[in-house]
């Protein structure tokens, strides 16, 4: 739904941000897909409507650290790569920083760290990705947009409501 402009609303992207956080955080009893979706939505939210996640960092953040040790390689991938994109890195270090400034000091050099070791080799493969993108067809969905309207088709649900 974030994906969607309809849905844009402050109060809206507030509830919607809190339930995909409440499915990227650590319990056990959730199953690995479940926070690895939840971080492709952010993905592709990131992409699409960054500015739309920024005023939720603080919540959306932490546990997505949480999540790039987690040992389920798939989640990591996913964590990894919804930092890139909710951080705005592929734009420059300006959200990266502006987000350190509101942390203490030991989460800032963690996060610092990590951005140095991993978040700076994908932004260079994403953009390695994204300049062969543009040399064919640039309407073509991104596959975690292709993976997120696969779970459930909101096109489907608006042409019910539009025949009744």
């Amino acid at each position: 739904m974030l994906l969607i402009d309809l849905y844009h609303g402050e109060s809206a992207v507030a509830c919607l941000v809190e339930a995909l956080v409440a499915n990227i955080r650590e319990p056990a009893t959730l199953l690995g897909e479940t926070k690895r979706l939840a971080l492709t939505v952010f993905c592709a939210v990131g992409k699409k409507f960054p500015q739309i996640l920024e005023p939720h960092l603080s919540i959306i953040i932490p546990p997505m650290m949480v999540c790039v040790r987690d040992r389920v390689v798939p989640v990591k991938l996913a964590a990894e790569l919804a930092l890139v994109y909710v951080l705005q890195l592929l734009k420059g270090e300006t959200i990266l920083q502006q987000y350190l400034s509101t942390v203490d000091a030991t989460t800032a050099k963690s996060i610092t760290d990590f951005h140095k070791r991993v978040l700076t080799k994908l932004v260079v493969q994403e953009q390695q990705k994204m300049e062969q993108i543009q040399v064919g067809d640039t309407n073509e969905m991104d596959e975690e947009e292709q993976e997120i309207w696969a779970v459930g088709n909101i096109g489907t649900f608006a042409s019910n409501v539009d025949q009744e």
